[in-house]
This record gives structure tokens, C-alpha cells and sequence, in this order.
């Protein structure tokens, strides 16, 4: 990451006083006067303790910990102006291995400030904010966003994701410090969302162990552009990130460039730099999106930037004009939110408005009427799969609604030959188009196939064939809300669902463009789930994904012999758990349908 030094300067012209009162327990922070004074070239550094414990050293003297607990009473040496405490487990509140100078002050929750609450002492601004799972209180626990100028740092505290994150990348945040040991709090995965939604410039892991040591393998599995890994003792410099140096219009003109000729080239690493890490699902949906945009189906694209729009010094708007030619000449526009992280201007995808849940986040185009209506689909199929399945969607999960179904296709699979309602994949979001008729029956369903996709794909950690994923899509997904409210099901017939899973799997659904070949495989693909469930039981359909899930997971973005592979997979899970080829499950299968009535 490159250094840059930080100048503030601090002119003080009054003594201002200020203080917290916590009205539950009647108790208040004593008033701090903040000398006059100009402090230039004030640099500041942060030193991990262990566990969360951390100090803060100003070179104008100050000194600041947080969560006093772990390190040695050397480290510890140093008088406090501050002391911060997250909430009063015993390994967050040694507040007795600290030394406070004569107006130090400790300020602890919940008995001094509870999560809304704001003081300030020692010159900074301390700001409480929420920090709970079921291992914490939120009536007494908290995190801190700490301010000294332009320098903005954020302590969890013992937590996992609430509801709250999503709006503290108001505060610009330039370091956060957040636990993940995936045990009393959030994990990696679950912290890389965190970090993604707060905006960090850059995330220090702490607290990343069940057993209070420092467990640098769990650190290293928080896969996020910004993250730094300080271990114990170890000090680093800080500094205000949030301002960049490059002008935006020169920036965004270097990155199309680079886009094109990335795509030109088939670069994946060039294409990749400028896409933020930030959102683990817009990060796969855009692998997926270069690899589709360098299929040779598709040619002469170009990217033309039309305008750009400042929200703020860090977030802008850029409205870019594609054209490229697949069956015809495809022109059109469209908006994309860039960040400003790392020195670098990033891509955050479509500029949608957004709507958080306490289950999911709902990104929607601007002109969407039926949000409510959605909103309330994806609450039911959250539900109803919570009573078919132990495995539960992610706790950040996304549903993108698209007004426009063509711009469904352009942002997600602009190569596929059809147009679709629905697309998710692995670690991506759902994506819904929300145009069809206010009499069309099959929203439900669709929201259902797409949820059960994001779980049994995790499940078998991908490394099961089409037919399959789409069959218990189908079936535990689109199914139970009636077979006539499904545009595929509704004309399932004898005749369209006598198919071995030889002729399923030689056949590249993709790339079908006549609707009775796309019925056809969806149809078949649901009645082998149901053949299978109904003759071998529940327990043994599950077992093929957790069988396949043994393996590590499957990545198809990039690999070629994805489904061959699972493909070979199927071979080797449908004899473990079943005892039968392929074949052989084929025959049993085509008897069985003898005996159905269409």
C-alpha cells in the first residue's frame, strides 16, 4: 500500500466541554477541556496488543487504548488520555493494567455510553455504534468509531453483521479493526461483507480465535482488497485515505481503456484490478460478466464514458455507454457507482438504490414500482426453505431486481442467447427481472429456484452437474408453488421428460434456443429429483450434495471442463450414495415413468 504522511492541523480557538450521560444507569463522562493549540505533522499509530486490544499513540503525546486486556504491562507503559471499552467481557475490560494520566478519562459500556451515544474526550470524537450476536448484548455492547480530524478509525467490539453497517460508510471510515474468529463472533467470510458494506479503506483482523491467541490462518482467509494483517506488538503508521489523488474523469478514461484491452486480450488480471473485493458477489458476478464478454459470439465492443457525477470526494457515478455486436448491434447505458479505495478508483457495479433487510439487501433500478411486493417473495421463500433445510443463505445475501430485462442479460450473462426472469450462481447475488405482468403467477417460484440454488450449490460445493442443480432447483424451488404457475413445469409431458441423463448431459442448455429444448431439460432434469426423493427417500437426495460436498469447492468462472468434471463426479457420488450407474438410474427411471399419469 503507498504511504503518504499525514499533516493535520488542529486550530482550537475555544475550550469546549462535553459530556455523555447514560440515562439507564445515571452516569456521565467528566468534562475534558481541550488546550489551545496548533499541532502540524501529527502522525498517529496503532499498536496490536492481541485479542482487540489495541493503543493509539499521537505524536503530540496523546495515547489511547481500546479493550485493555491482552499484551504485556510493558506495552501498557505508556499514561492514557483514553481508555475505550467495547462491553465488559474480561477479555476486553482490564481497565487495572493501564496507568491513566491526571485527567485521563475511561469511558466503558454500557455504564458511560451505549450504542447512540457520542463524546468528546482528548481532542477526538468518540462515536458508540452497534456491536451484538447472540454471544453479546445490544443493550451492552458496542463499537467505536474513533475521529481525530480527517482520520477515522472503527473498533467492533465483539459482533457479527447488524442492521446498523450498512450506513457507517457515512463516516468515511479510513481503518477498521474487525473480530472474526467465527466462534463468539463473525467469521472471514462474514467480515469481508462487514467490510464491503462499512466501505474501509483498510481492515486489520483482531480477535481472530475462540482461544485468545492470534490465529494467522484465520486472519489470511479474510480475502479483502484493503485488508492488513498486524500481529501482535507489531505498529503501524496511519493515515487519511479517504481523499484520492487522481482526478476522477482522467481515472475512469484509464480504466475503460484498460478494459478493453483487457477483453481484447483475454487479460483476466488487467480486467479484474479495477473491480473492488469489497463485495464478494459483485466480484464473482464480474468474473462471470469477462468471461462472457470474450466469447466470440460477441465483437467490436467499445466504452464510451458519457458523464460523471461527484457524490462525494470518495463516490461518483459514471454513466457509460456500451456498444458491441452479438446477433446485432447492442447499444446502450447505463450507470456504475466507482469508490475511491486503496489510491485506487473502483467498480461497485450498477448504481442500483438499496434496501436493507434484517435477512438480506435489496438493490433495485430506480423506477421500480413493486419493491414492497419482492421484498415480501423472497421473505417467503427464505421460510419456506428454512423448513426443508438445514443450511441457511448467507447472512449478507443480495437480491438485485432489474426493470429492464435486457439490462438483466447485459449485467449478468450478455452472451446467452435468451432471455430469463431469473440468474443466480455461486457466491452471487439473485437477479430478478421485475417486468412481466402484474397476472404473472411464477415470481414466487422463481425466487424459491434461485434461493435453493444458493444453497445446494454451496452444499456441493459446485461440483455437481446441471441437470442436477437444476432438477432440485426445480423441485424444491419452483415446484411447490404450483407446476401450472411455472412457465417450464406448466407443459411437462410424458413425451417431453423421456431422456436419459447420457441425452441430459450432452446437451448444452445454453446455447438452446428453441423453448421446447429448454423445456424439455428443465422438465426432465425436475422429474429425476423427484424420482429420486420418491424412491430412495429425502435423506439419500440429500446425500448426493453432501457427498459431492467432500469435495473442495468448484470453480466454473474461468474453467472449461467444469461440467465434464462434475460431470464424472455425478458417476462417483450416484454409486456411493445410491449404489447404482448411471445407467442404471437412467432405467430405473424410465420404468418409473411408465407407471405415471401425464
Amino acid at each position: 500500500m503507498k504511504k503518504r504522511w499525514m499533516y493535520l492541523v488542529l486550530m482550537m480557538l475555544i475550550i469546549l466541554t462535553f459530556s455523555c450521560q447514560d440515562q439507564a444507569n445515571e452516569s456521565s463522562v467528566e468534562e475534558t477541556p481541550l488546550v489551545e493549540e496548533v499541532v502540524s505533522d501529527l502522525e498517529v499509530s496503532l499498536t496490536v496488543l492481541g485479542r482487540a486490544s489495541v493503543r493509539l499513540d499521537f505524536s503530540d503525546g496523546r495515547v489511547v487504548y481500546i479493550d485493555p486486556a491482552y499484551g504485556s504491562y510493558n506495552e501498557y507503559k505508556a499514561e492514557a488520555d483514553l481508555v475505550l471499552v467495547t462491553h465488559q467481557h474480561t477479555d476486553h475490560n482490564v481497565t487495572t493494567k493501564v496507568t491513566m494520566k491526571e485527567d485521563g478519562q475511561i469511558v466503558q459500556c454500557p455504564y458511560d455510553i451505549k450504542s447512540g451515544g457520542q463524546v468528546e474526550v482528548a481532542g477526538l470524537k468518540i462515536t458508540a455504534v452497534d456491536a451484538y450476536n447472540s454471544n453479546h448484548s445490544q443493550t451492552s455492547s458496542c463499537g467505536f468509531i474513533i475521529e481525530s480530524g480527517d482520520l477515522v478509525i472503527y473498533h467492533s467490539g465483539d459482533t457479527s453483521m447488524t442492521d446498523q453497517m450498512i450506513e457507517l460508510k457515512d463516516y468515511s471510515i479510513d481503518y477498521a479493526m474487525l473480530c472474526m474468529d467465527g466462534f463468539y463472533n463473525m467469521g472471514p467470510e462474514e467480515a469481508e461483507m462487514v467490510a464491503g458494506d462499512i466501505e474501509a479503506q483498510v481492515v486489520i483482523p483482531i480477535h481472530t480465535s475462540a482461544d485468545g491467541s492470534f490465529n494467522i490462518n484465520q486472519a489470511n482467509k479474510f480475502d479483502y482488497d484493503g485488508s492488513l494483517v498486524v500481529k501482535p506488538g507489531e505498529t503501524i503508521v496511519l493515515e487519511d485515505l479517504s481523499k484520492p489523488d487522481i482526478a476522477l474523469d482522467q481515472a475512469i478514461e484509464t480504466i475503460m481503456r484498460d478494459r478493453l484491452v483487457a477483453i481484447e486480450n483475454e487479460d483476466y488480471d488487467l480486467y479484474m484490478s479495477s473491480v473492488t473485493k469489497r463485495n464478494p458477489y459483485f466480484y464473482n458476478e464480474q468474473e462471470r460478466w469477462f468471461t462472457q464478454m470474450i466469447d466470440d459470439s460477441i465483437s467490436n465492443l467499445s466504452l464510451e464514458i458519457e458523464s460523471t457525477e461527484i457524490i462525494n470526494e470518495h463516490t461518483a457515478v459514471v454513466h457509460l455507454k456500451q456498444t458491441h455486436f452479438m446477433d446485432k448491434k447492442y447499444v446502450f447505458t447505463y450507470p456504475l457507482i466507482f469508490k475511491y479505495e486503496n489510491d485506487m478508483w473502483k467498480d461497485y457495479g450498477y448504481h442500483f438504490e438499496t434496501l436493507q433487510t434484517d435477512r438480506f439487501e435489496v438493490k433495485y433500478m430506480k423506477d421500480e414500482g413493486r419493491l414492497e411486493e419482492f421484498v415480501d417473495m423472497l421473505d417467503l421463500a427464505f421460510d419456506n426453505l428454512d423448513k426443508v433445510y438445514k443450511e441457511k443463505p448467507h447472512p449478507y445475501f443480495e437480491l438485485k431486481l432489474f426493470t429492464d430485462q435486457e439490462m438483466l442479460r447485459q449485467r449478468c450473462i450478455p452472451a446467452n442467447e435468451w432471455l430469463f426472469t431469473g440468474w443466480s450462481e455461486p457466491d452471487e447475488s439473485l437477479k430478478l427481472y421485475t417486468g412481466h405482468p402484474t397476472r404473472y403467477k411464477g415470481y414466487p417460484g422463481v425466487m424459491q429456484h434461485e434461493v435453493v440454488h444458493h444453497i445446494t450449490i454451496r452444499m456441493c460445493n459446485n461440483n455437481l452437474p446441471v441437470w442436477l442443480l437444476e432438477g432440485i432447483a426445480m423441485f424444491d424451488g419452483s415446484a411447490p408453488h404450483g407446476i401450472e404457475n411455472s412457465s417450464l413445469l406448466s407443459n411437462l409431458s410424458r413425451d417431453s421428460v423421456t431422456r436419459t441423463i447420457a441425452d441430459l448431459e450432452a446437451n448444452d442448455y445454453y446455447t438452446a434456443t428453441s423453448n421446447e429444448e429448454i423445456r424439455s431439460f428443465y422438465n426432465t432434469s425436475y422429474m429425476y429429483v423427484r424420482y429420486i426423493e420418491e424412491t430412495y427417500g429425502r435423506e439419500k437426495l440429500m446425500d448426493l450434495f453432501y457427498e459431492a460436498g467432500k469435495k473442495p469447492f468448484h470453480d466454473s468462472t474461468l474453467n472449461e471442463a467444469f461440467e465434464s468434471n462434475n460431470q464424472k463426479t455425478a458417476d462417483e457420488v450416484i454409486l456411493t450414495v445410491l449404489g447404482l450407474t448411471k445407467d442404471q438410474l437412467s432405467n430405473g427411471y424410465l420404468e418409473w415413468l411408465e407407471g405415471l399419469e401425464f
